[in-house]
């Protein structure tokens, strides 16, 4: 056997081992670095970071890739970087770039987006939900009409009440989305505390509404069960208040048209 064949059947072998333990992509970068010029001189640790380091990479890539998926952000292709700041628009670049670090999740700081129809709470929401994500953060995002359809659904089929509240309290950034559009039911008020208290000191919520905080009450049952809601959403929480400023008019100039009367 000549030399270059003995190179040739080793690294074939070494292939097939990789293969043969489920270690598949581990042998695509080992093909990657033989043809690659830029490596043929590295010693044997450069060539293992480099194999290591492209591994890595595309697990955290695949890792992203799934908790996008699992967060069903409303708006997944949101990000920071593509945020408007007119000035009737009432919003901070500078709180937005640091919001975007989620240095805010590691004080499990709430944020509250409030502001009318169209003033883009979700969009903000789902940009901040996305670096959480792409920090590598469990992430889940959630209408509370949609979230109050799964709690009836859960009595109505018998279906685990743990295991949804669970659902609500593992990720590490909850985002709620029209948050107190409509008075709450006591059941739902009930799963609310459960699911805030789960939450407490633990992880962070961004609530998107039209309501006014101080309306939260009345609409949460108005009794001690919805002071306790509150307590624990706003004792340590950030408020972004939007102004009128219309964004779905802004992104799509057909809309000053909606209204308009032949």
């Amino acid at each position: 056997m000549t030399p270059v064949n003995a190179k040739h059947y080793l690294h074939d072998d070494i292939i097939r081992k990789l293969t043969e333990f489920k270690l598949a992509e581990l042998s695509d970068y080992v093909d990657e670095l033989c043809a690659d010029p830029e490596c043929v001189n590295l010693d044997f640790i450069g060539k293992f970071e480099v194999i290591t380091n492209r591994l890595y990479q595309n697990r955290i890539n695949e890792l992203i890739k799934n908790l996008l998926k699992n967060a069903t952000l409303r708006e997944p292709q949101a990000s920071i970087a593509g945020l408007y700041y007119e000035a009737e628009r009432l919003l901070s670049r500078e709180l937005m770039i640091e919001l975007g670090t989620c240095d805010f999740m590691r004080s499990q700081t709430n944020i509250i987006i409030e502001g009318p129809t169209g003033a883009g709470k979700t969009y903000i929401a789902c940009a901040i939900a996305k670096a959480a994500v792409g920090k590598c953060y469990r992430v889940k995002y959630i209408r509370l009409p949609d979230l109050q359809q799964e709690l009836e659904d859960c009595y109505h089929y018998n279906r685990s009440l743990k295991n949804l509240k669970q659902k609500y309290i593992r990720p590490a950034l909850l985002v709620i989305d029209e948050w107190m559009m409509r008075a709450s039911s006591d059941s739902l008020s009930s799963f609310l505390l459960d699911v805030m208290e789960g939450r407490y000191t633990t992880s962070s919520t961004i609530f998107c509404t039209q309501s006014k905080q101080e309306s939260w009450h009345a609409m949460l049952g108005g009794n001690t069960m919805a002071e306790a809601i509150i307590d624990r959403i706003v004792q340590n929480s950030l408020t972004i208040t939007l102004g009128n400023l219309n964004m779905r008019a802004l992104r799509n100039p057909l809309m000053k048209y909606k209204n308009v009367k032949e």
